[in-house]
């Protein structure tokens, strides 16, 4: 199948794309992040994972117990070839840091269009956001039932351990990745989340009032 078959139904509202795309951090947020931008049709990913995969990373990504122990980087990037063989994606198994990003630029030789960080590491969000300034910067994160997307650095209670310890669960990781994605591909929507009486939702990026089957009515 050709790229311009798989985009025909997304063509009238996702015209153009940002690349490449900056991944900072892999894990149950950012693993979600890069496949879905991927699946959107961003062409190129640069991904950034010193970690390896660990059985509690099971219980909100689509892998197995024999990916434990297994690059994050490379997992990611062997999920999103899988799906899109054509999607360029540089992988980089280090922390991340302002001075091996520089280095990996000038290897690529270009400058990102826009970057994704959720690392667990609350000093090295600023960091992104610091480094890259002038560029859009998406912090994505999923704490418990709460899934956050938002152009400043995370604050955490205990800003050592980030996210390493807290509760969390596929759905507000999917959540929280499905939100940076959104505002990656349209950086100047205005999403509305309403429910019916009924208890049927509706949630809308560019703020029209949708009328689709399943969800007239709702306001």
């Amino acid at each position: 199948m050709e790229n311009q078959d798989i985009y025909t139904r997304q063509a009238e509202f996702l015209a153009c794309l940002p690349s490449p795309v900056i991944c900072v951090g892999v894990g149950g947020v950012g693993m979600w992040a890069a496949y879905f931008a991927a699946l959107a049709g961003v062409s190129e990913l640069e991904l950034w994972d010193c970690d390896t995969v660990s059985g509690t990373n099971l219980n909100r990504l689509p892998l197995s117990p024999a990916d434990v122990g297994s690059l994050k980087v490379r997992v990611a990037g062997n999920l999103i070839l899988r799906a899109r063989p054509n999607c360029r994606i540089r992988s980089y198994s280090h922390r991340w840091s302002p001075e091996l990003a520089n280095v990996a630029q000038e290897v690529s030789g270009k400058s990102p269009a826009a970057v994704i960080v959720s690392t667990d590491q609350a000093r090295v969000r600023s960091q992104v956001h610091a480094h890259y300034a002038g560029i859009p910067v998406i912090d994505a994160g999923a704490e418990r039932e709460c899934a956050t997307c938002t152009p400043a650095p995370a604050t955490f209670e205990d800003p050592q351990t980030g996210y390493l310890t807290i509760p969390v669960w596929c759905g507000s990781a999917v959540m929280a990745a499905t939100l940076a994605v959104y505002r990656l591909v349209h950086p100047s929507g205005h999403p509305v989340m309403s429910v019916a009486e009924d208890g049927t939702m509706l949630f809308d990026w560019t703020g029209a009032q949708a009328t689709s089957a399943g969800i007239q009515g709702v306001q």
